[in-house]
């Protein structure tokens, strides 16, 4: 599923999420790993913050197994 990742809308994967079927780790890896693969001259995305995007998906994650989402993106990978 996660080749379907990047074509999802954030409301698609913050329902994934919501209902287990996604980690939101596991989704930060995945765009990190394609910014990476697609952007390796930063052509695109000046600054990658790897350390605090993973932080931030592991948080979710737990807020998710908790029951405790602060809404419907929580856990969904942004960027600006």
């Amino acid at each position: 599923m996660t080749q379907a990742w990047h074509g999802m809308s954030a409301l698609e994967l913050g329902a994934g999420i919501g209902d287990g079927g996604i980690d939101p780790v596991a989704l930060a890896e995945h765009f990190l790993d394609r910014i990476a693969a697609i952007d390796a001259g930063h052509s695109i995305y000046l600054t990658i913050t790897r350390d605090r995007a993973l932080a931030e998906a592991r948080a979710a994650r737990e807020r998710a197994r908790q029951g405790l989402r602060v809404g419907p993106l929580d856990g969904v990978p942004i960027s600006w």
